[in-house]
Formats: C-alpha cells, sequence, structure tokens
C-alpha cells in the first residue's frame, strides 16, 4: 500500500478541498457586511448646496453605503451632512467633515441596520456648509449618486448557499480554465497510474 504522500492525485484533492473550505469559514463567519447593490458613476458633480439621489436596497439589515467624493488638495473641511431618508422621514443621519475626504476616496458611512430594508427605496441627501472651496461627488450620467449599498448578514445557511453557488457559477463560467485544470487531472492521473 503506498503512503498518502506518493498519491498526487489525494494531495491535490487534500489541498484544493482546505482551500474551498477555508475560503467558506472566512466568507461564513469573519464576513459579516455583504455587497447589496450598487450604482456606477461615470463622472463627478460638484457639490455645492445639497443633492439628493434615489436608492435601492435588496436585502434586510442595510447599514453601509460607499459613496467616491473627490476634495483636490483636501482643501474643503467644511460640515457634510448625510441623510437617509424613507417617504420623506429620516431613517439614519451622519456628518463628517470635508477634511475625511481624499482626492478621490471612497467614504463608508456605517450606521446601525435597518432590519425591514429588503425591497426598499430610499432617497440619500448629502449637504454641505457653504464654502467657496470644491468638493464634488460620484454620479452617473443621470445625476443619480454613485453608491454600494452593503448589508449585515445574519443567516449562515444562506451565506454558505451564496458561496458555493457563486463558486460554482464562476468556477463553470471560464471553461478553458476549467478544461485545461480537468485535462491536468487526468494527465496527472494517467501518469500515476503508470
Amino acid at each position: 500500500m503506498k503512503k498518502i504522500t506518493e498519491n498526487p492525485i489525494l494531495i491535490s484533492a487534500i489541498i484544493v478541498a482546505t482551500l474551498f473550505l477555508i475560503g467558506a469559514f472566512i466568507s461564513t463567519f469573519l464576513v459579516r457586511n455583504r455587497l447589496d447593490n450598487q450604482f456606477s458613476g461615470s463622472k463627478y458633480e460638484l457639490l455645492l448646496d445639497s443633492i439628493e439621489s434615489d436608492i435601492s436596497v435588496v436585502n434586510d439589515n442595510f447599514n453601509i453605503l460607499m459613496l467616491t467624493f473627490k476634495n483636490p488638495n483636501i482643501e474643503n473641511q467644511e460640515n457634510i451632512s448625510f441623510q437617509l431618508l424613507k417617504d420623506g422621514q429620516v431613517v439614519r443621519e451622519l456628518h463628517f467633515f470635508g477634511n475625511n475626504v481624499g482626492d478621490p476616496s471612497d467614504v463608508r458611512l456605517q450606521f446601525a441596520p435597518i432590519p425591514d430594508s429588503a425591497g426598499n427605496d430610499y432617497k440619500v441627501k448629502l449637504s454641505i456648509s457653504e464654502s467657496n472651496k470644491p468638493l464634488s461627488v460620484f454620479v452617473g450620467d443621470d445625476g443619480s449618486i454613485a453608491y454600494r449599498a452593503y448589508y449585515r448578514s445574519t443567516n449562515k445557511l444562506l451565506v454558505i448557499q451564496y458561496f458555493v453557488t457563486s463558486f460554482v457559477s464562476r468556477l463553470f463560467s471560464d471553461m478553458v480554465f476549467v478544461g485545461i485544470w480537468v485535462s491536468l487531472i487526468i494527465l496527472a492521473f494517467m501518469i500515476y497510474k503508470k
């Protein structure tokens, strides 16, 4: 009987399974905030007074909104107000200063999770104190604020299911990659059997 270390196929299978399990563990138990929805921008728009934009949220426990700003030479240090509104009512509100905004930079606006946020539309309102120093926010062609929304994951079973289906779909989206690896495994098996 051969030792396990002499079987390259078994060693390869153990390594792949270990990497998969480590990824599943990290994804399930260490990553708490997951990407919910996003809208990409194409240009910067000067934030003179205030700007409002609609956002959509897919999952419950919406708790982070990432916005991209541009503060040339970090000159603008004025107070910036962020309000998240639903049906005209303020749901969450944060304040920060222009010196927290880079040239350019993503600003992470994190707040307490909103429990019943799945399927809801919100309005984001950004306001800035009057200033002669420029501060811009990244927007789409229609002037809507570009964003990435995140939610706090609580159901570990759904996270594992998402991880497995995402892994399999990404694996088989590149058939050349799969073909090369399957060919190498078959070749290794044929060499091992000789």
